[in-house]
């Protein structure tokens, strides 16, 4: 029988990086996930965290953990996050060890929560044309954030897809198009409107950004997610100075994707063509996502009848897992 810390080490070092291709980020996110799961387990069975087994990721046990997720004031869709990673890595350790089969049959009767509290806000396009018009043009960095803004919005993609955009992955050939690096290492083409792509040659050509990442910060260097944030939010404070409807609602860069995504399904565009366009895996997630419940928001975008404008990747992240041993040596911490 293979022992706890083992089997998490070749989940973490081994399948989820090499095998399942998961990002950096990704894979920290299961451990945390994981780890604490392992620290709820040794309070509530009193044993010491090498002492714990498999065998200790009962049903009822798992069951108790992520009712206490909800109860500290947390969200449906951490716990049901929470619940994925712990799945995916009792699914792991059954398939490596035939023992834990019932484990894992016992988990899988748990299911994923629906959040019908959860309700996603997206703008109309006449609040989305109001939001990128406090953007003056003329300031400094008016070009810059108004172009960051559009490509955000046009490419529906995520924050890190969008600051790990570079020149290289920019095609103005017959159709305008990004090649965007989504999650998991996956990659998707993305096809913008000609008024972006202009956009950004304009940008490129005001800032002379000839090479490197599409957006860059005072330094030169890459954008961070915080900067993209700051940016958003320095114009949702403006808006709402003007607005009528967008205080009662927050716009934050994953807002702005789902927009673009309601903007595409309003417009008869079909799901799974929205599907591949945010790089969703599942048809599920698709679905969830854009599950729209504001008659008034479909009536107010409907008014509209337009647009607001007419693996060498897998290589270099096993080289990085294979020097980096900051993880391994957080999970020998938890066990010794």
């Amino acid at each position: 029988m293979i022992n706890l810390y083992k089997l998490l080490e070749s989940y973490l070092l081994i399948y989820l990086p090499k095998e399942r291709g998961y990002s950096k980020n990704t894979v920290l996110s299961y451990y945390q996930g994981i780890k604490q799961v392992i620290r709820f387990i040794e309070k509530e069975t009193g044993k010491e965290q090498n002492e714990i087994t498999v065998y200790d990721f009962s049903r009822e046990i798992i069951s108790s953990y992520l009712l206490s997720i909800e109860e500290s004031g947390k969200s449906v869709a951490t716990r049901n996050l929470r619940l994925s990673a712990i799945l995916s890595f009792i699914n792991y350790c059954a398939m490596m060890e035939p023992l834990y089969q019932n484990t894992s049959c016992e988990l899988i009767s748990i299911k994923i929560k629906k959040d019908s509290k959860n309700k996603r806000d997206f703008l109309t396009i006449d609040e989305y044309r109001l939001f990128i018009s406090q953007i003056n043009l003329n300031e400094k960095n008016g070009l810059r954030y108004y172009t960051l803004i559009n490509v955000l919005y046009d490419t529906a993609c995520r924050v890190q897809e969008l600051i790990d955009i570079k020149i290289e992955d920019l095609n103005y050939g017959s159709n305008y198009s990004i090649k965007i690096h989504g999650k998991g290492n996956k990659q998707r083409i993305v096809y913008i409107s000609s008024h972006t792509a202009e956009l950004i040659k304009k940008y490129c050509n005001k800032y002379k950004i000839g090479t490197g990442y599409l957006f860059v910060n005072k330094h030169n260097q890459q954008l961070t997610r915080f900067g993209v944030e700051y940016i958003i939010d320095k114009y949702y404070d403006m808006v709402c100075k003007v607005s009528k409807t967008l205080p009662y609602k927050k716009v934050t860069p994953h807002v702005l994707r789902h927009t673009k995504s309601c903007h595409m399904l309003i417009n008869g565009v079909a799901l799974p063509v929205i599907q591949r366009f945010l790089g969703h895996a599942s048809i599920q997630t698709t679905e969830i996502y854009l599950d729209i419940t504001s008659d008034v928001m479909i009536v107010a975008v409907e008014k509209s009848s337009e647009m607001i404008f007419g693996d060498s990747a897998s290589t270099k992240m096993n080289k990085l897992w294979e020097e980096d041993s900051t993880l391994l040596n957080q999970i020998k911490e938890m066990f010794y």
